[in-house]
């Protein structure tokens, strides 16, 4: 890109946009082709704008997450109506639900369910694992080593 490409000063909009219609189209070929086919065939570009797997299983659990909770939000759902909304966006969206449901074992998924699993139990009194067919164990979290500092 050069200077007077308005992608140059405008980056972070166009990375945006990238990760979106890759995630979109990635998604879309799920159901047609299944899932290792539709990796293998995007895994270049899913290196390139997601850094790898984790990256793109990260972004779909996030626009998962986001259309679950917008859906709980205008039905106003207990945990039988949310698993009526997990079926319906499933359903809906059959590749994005196949990418989250199949890396909920890596540890940046897992985290990011655990977080909003915490937050909609405490919010809403509704378990995520409960209204949706792939509970999640919990993963520890990573321990931090304090620094040691030199005084010398």
């Amino acid at each position: 890109m050069n200077s007077h490409d308005p992608r140059a000063t405008n980056a972070p909009y166009w990375r945006t946009h990238r990760r979106n219609d890759l995630l979109t189209a990635v998604a879309a070929d799920i159901p047609r082709v299944g899932l290792d086919a539709t990796l293998a065939a995007y895994g270049d570009q899913i290196t390139a704008v997601f850094d790898g797997f984790d990256g793109l299983a990260l972004a779909a659990f996030q626009r998962w997450f986001t259309a679950f909770t917008a859906r709980l939000d205008t039905e106003l759902a207990d945990e039988t109506e949310a698993r009526d909304v997990c079926r319906s966006l499933a359903e809906r969206n059959p590749g994005l639900w196949t990418i989250v449901s199949a890396h909920l074992d890596r540890p940046e998924v897992a985290r990011a369910w655990g977080r909003q699993r915490a937050m909609l139990l405490h919010q809403l009194g509704i378990d995520l694992n409960a209204v949706t067919d792939r509970p999640v164990a919990s993963v520890p979290r990573q321990r931090q080593v304090p620094a040691l500092v030199s005084r010398f």
